[in-house]
C-alpha cells in the first residue's frame, strides 16, 4: 500500500550514509596529501638521481600503495565486504606513507624528514577516517610503529627522547578522539536531527491529518506522475472519486465528532482495500476521496470498488438520516486514462461521472461514457 499512517526515519542509514561520504572524502584527501608529498619527493629524486638503486624500489612501492588503496576504496562501493576492503585500502595506503619515509632515509639519510613525513601522514588519516575507529587504527598503527623505528635507530637520542617518541602518537590520538572527534560526532548527530525533521515535514506534509491517508497535494503529484507512466510504458490507468453520501446530514445528525470517526473507518476500508503498493488513496475533499490505480482498467477499478462497497456496509456504520439505507453509503465514478490527456481533464471525467451516480440514486458506481467507449464495455 501507499499510506503510511506512521512516519519513521532511519537514523542508522542516514548516519551511515554520512559515514561513507566521509571515509570517500577522507581518502581523497588523503591520498592527495600523499600524492604531493610523492610528487616533491619524486621530482629531486630523478632530478638528481639516488646512488641507492633501493630508493626507487621504496618511492615505487610508495606510489602503488596511493593506485591499490584508491582501487581498495572504489571497489568497496559495490561489494557486500565494504569493511574488509576500507581496511585493506586504510593499510596499503599506510604503508606509502611508510614506502616515502624510507625512500628520504635510503637516498638522503634524513630521519628528521621521514618522521615529519611519517607525522603528516599520522595526524591525515586520524582526522580523514575518525568515523570509522577500526580503519584509523589499522592505518596508523603500521606509520607509528616505523616512526618508533626511526627515533630508535637515530643515533645521539636519548631515553627520554624516546619516551617522548613513544608517547607522541597516543597522546595525539588521544586528545583529537575525545575533543575534535566528538565535535565533529556532535555536529554529525544535529545534522542528522535536522534531516529526519525535514523529511518528516516532507512526508506529513503530504497526508491528511485526520484519515492519514494522503492528501490533495501528494494526489496532484501522484496523479501526474502515473499519467506520466501510463504514456511512457502504454499501459491502463484508472482514476476513481468516491463520495459518501448524505454527509451533511451524517454531520447534522449525529455531530462533527461522529462525522470526523466515520471519515476515519472510511478511509481505513479504503486504504485495506488498495493493496497494492502503486496505489493511491487520497482525501481530496470534505467527504471526497481519489483512488489512482496504476495498471488497472475500469472493469478492475469497478471490482476493486465493489469490494469497498461491500466492506462499508459490512461495517455498518448507522446513518439513521440517510434516505438511502440505514449505513453509510457511498457512490463513485470511474474514469480511465485517454491518450493525450492531462491531470486536470482525467480528474472531470471521473468526477462527472460520479454526479452521475449520485443523480442515479446513491450507493453505486458509474463509469465514465468515454472509458466505456474506450474499453468497449
Amino acid at each position: 500500500m501507499s499510506q503510511y499512517p506512521l512516519f519513521e526515519v532511519n537514523e542508522k542509514a542516514i548516519s551511515r550514509q554520512i559515514s561513507e561520504r566521509i571515509l570517500f572524502n577522507g581518502f581523497i584527501w588523503i591520498a592527495a596529501a600523499s600524492l604531493l608529498l610523492h610528487t616533491i619527493v619524486g621530482y629531486y629524486l630523478f632530478q638528481y638521481g639516488s646512488p641507492n638503486p633501493e630508493g626507487y624500489y621504496f618511492y615505487g612501492y610508495g606510489v602503488l600503495g596511493i593506485v591499490i588503496g584508491a582501487v581498495a576504496f572504489q571497489a568497496s562501493r559495490q561489494s557486500r565486504w565494504r569493511l574488509l576492503w576500507w581496511h585493506l585500502g586504510g593499510a596499503v595506503l599506510s604503508t606509502s606513507w611508510i614506502s616515502l619515509a624510507w625512500t628520504v632515509i635510503v637516498v638522503w639519510d634524513r630521519a628528521e624528514a621521514a618522521e615529519k613525513i611519517l607525522l603528516i601522514g599520522f595526524l591525515a588519516m586520524m582526522i580523514g577516517w575518525y568515523v570509522k575507529p577500526s580503519l584509523t587504527v589499522v592505518a596508523l598503527v603500521p606509520v607509528t610503529g616505523c616512526y618508533l623505528c626511526l627515533s630508535l635507530l637515530t643515533p645521539g637520542s636519548g631515553l627520554a627522547e624516546h619516551v617522548l617518541s613513544l608517547l607522541k602518537f597516543p597522546l595525539l590520538f588521544g586528545i583529537f578522539f575525545f575533543t575534535v572527534r566528538q565535535f565533529f560526532l556532535s555536529a554529525e548527530a544535529r545534522f542528522i536531527d535536522k534531516i529526519t525533521l525535514i523529511r518528516q515535514l516532507e512526508v506529513n506534509s503530504q497526508f491528511d491529518e485526520l484519515t492519514r491517508v494522503r492528501n490533495r497535494k501528494a494526489f496532484n503529484i501522484q496523479l501526474e506522475s502515473a499519467i506520466g507512466n501510463a504514456r511512457r510504458l502504454a499501459h491502463p490507468l484508472s482514476l476513481v472519486v468516491i463520495d459518501i453520501d448524505f454527509f451533511k446530514q451524517y454531520n447534522d445528525t449525529l455531530g462533527h465528532p461522529a462525522g470526523d470517526a466515520c471519515l476515519q473507518k472510511f478511509a481505513a476500508i479504503l486504504a485495506a482495500e488498495c493493496q497494492r503498493s502503486v496505489d493511491t488513496v487520497a482525501r481530496i475533499g470534505g467527504e471526497e476521496f481519489a483512488l489512482v490505480l496504476p495498471g488497472a482498467d475500469e472493469g478492475q477499478a469497478r471490482l476493486l470498488l465493489e469490494k469497498v462497497l461491500t466492506s462499508l456496509s459490512r461495517a455498518g456504520i448507522e446513518h439513521p438520516a440517510s434516505p438511502v439505507a440505514p449505513v453509510v453509503t457511498a457512490s463513485a465514478g470511474i474514469a480511465r486514462y485517454m491518450a493525450g490527456e492531462d491531470p486536470d481533464e482525467l480528474y472531470l471525467r471521473a468526477d462527472q461521472a460520479l454526479y452521475r451516480a449520485k443523480q442515479a440514486g446513491r450507493d453505486q458506481i458509474v463509469i465514465d461514457s468515454l472509458s466505456c467507449r474506450e474499453g468497449h464495455t
